[in-house]
């Protein structure tokens, strides 16, 4: 039998308490120095990065606790992976690759310099596979970073470990699961991959420069919509923008 609640009992929604906490999530969100420079998340989308270089915005409300459960999410799992204490920047220290002239972080290097790198997900459904090999396209949004950091550390194998946080099982049921992956790439796509990012990150810089930013391709159309990017309507993507709706 559950515990009897008293009828005098009384809960009252406290929204300035909400705020300060808000602030105070973000403010510790925004506390690790980022180093100066190009990033490899940067090459992911880079005309979203072209904005976060010349017009930094603060993490927005309806952003600050996915980021703040994930950045939690992420330690702790590195930390017990590894049986070390916690570490909230767990994780390597910033790195320079001279080949991609980047600033980046892998999770972490093996003694062998390969990189690995720790994702986690809200999905459903894990990656469709066969005979122990997985669909590209169902994992490729995880892939990306880590092969960045193969290419900054020329490296052709890097490890993935996927986080599913609400993975079904055949009843229907959600649990946490872990999916880990090796991945691979030939020595030849690894060097068309690395003279691919010089390129993208080129194209970055100099629209930083000349403020020039509709040079730059547009980002991926899930990502590029108002309730995602804080700089949408100053980008006024191509084709996809529309002024925002008057509220009645």
């Amino acid at each position: 039998m559950s515990l009897i609640i008293p009828p005098s009992v009384v809960a009252t929604r406290q929204p300035n308490t909400e705020k300060k906490l808000t602030k105070q999530a973000r403010e510790w969100l925004e506390g690790d120095e980022r180093s100066p420079g190009i990033h490899a998340s940067d090459l992911l989308d880079i005309r979203k990065a072209y904005w976060r270089h010349t017009d930094p915005q603060e993490i927005p409300d309806h952003s600050v606790f996915t980021f703040l459960v994930g950045k939690v999410l992420h330690a702790f799992t590195l930390s017990a992976i590894d049986e070390r204490p916690l570490d909230w920047k767990s994780g390597e220290e910033s790195r320079h690759s001279k080949l991609l002239d980047i600033e980046y972080s892998p999770d972490k290097l093996t003694k062998k310099g390969i990189p690995r790198e720790l994702k986690t997900t809200r999905s459903f459904f894990a990656p469709k596979e066969e005979d122990g090999l997985v669909n590209i396209a169902d994992v490729e949004i995880y892939i990306e970073q880590c092969l960045i950091y193969m290419c900054a550390e020329d490296k052709t194998e890097g490890l993935l470990d996927i986080l599913y946080l609400n993975l079904k099982d055949k009843a229907g049921r959600t649990s946490p699961q872990m999916r880990s992956y090796k991945i691979t790439i030939s020595k030849d796509d690894l060097e068309k991959m690395q003279a691919y990012l010089v390129r993208k990150k080129a194209r970055l810089e100099a629209a930083i420069k000349t403020g020039e930013f509709r040079e730059l391709p547009l980002c991926r159309e899930w990502l590029c919509q108002r309730k995602y990017c804080e700089w949408y309507d100053k980008c006024e993507p191509e084709g996809r923008w529309k002024p925002e709706k008057e509220k009645r």
